[in-house]
């Protein structure tokens, strides 16, 4: 895999080729026998120009497939997390339901009830924190 982008080739500028810093480079592209087109100053810049096109194109393309591998990891890992924090929600909630249920077991029961039988009496008890100063 290529060397990963750090910025978007897109915005950049295309150089100068015909400044003085590239002449070197002109006069080997005119004199180059396997360029036969190449005669002048500015055929070699056309070239030159050409040559740099197609290189940013295919950064171009580069960095979009960059940029499209990043939002799918990105969308993989938001995904991933909100699965963690899902199942994190449902093990608290199953841990409270679990701890209402031990609640409910623990509970005694005021007194007890038998369907279709009156009670003649309530029956005497203690209410628990009664039942706790009497103890102490």
């Amino acid at each position: 895999m290529p060397d990963r982008l750090d910025h978007d080739p897109s915005k950049d500028i295309c150089p100068d080729f015909s400044h003085d810093r590239h002449l070197r480079y002109r006069q080997f592209l005119i004199a180059d026998e396997t360029l036969p087109d190449i005669t002048n100053d500015e055929q070699a810049i056309e070239h030159m120009q050409n040559d740099w096109r197609t290189e940013i194109e295919e950064h171009v393309a580069q960095w979009n497939q960059q940029v499209e591998e990043d939002r799918v990891l990105e969308h993989q890992r938001q995904q991933q997390e909100e699965e963690t924090t899902r199942l994190r929600e449902e093990e608290e909630r199953e841990q409270r339901e679990e701890s209402l249920k031990e609640k409910e077991k623990k509970r005694e029961t005021l007194h007890p009830f038998v369907p279709g039988q009156s009670m003649n009496k309530r029956p005497e008890r203690l209410q628990p924190f009664a039942q706790d100063k009497m103890e102490k």
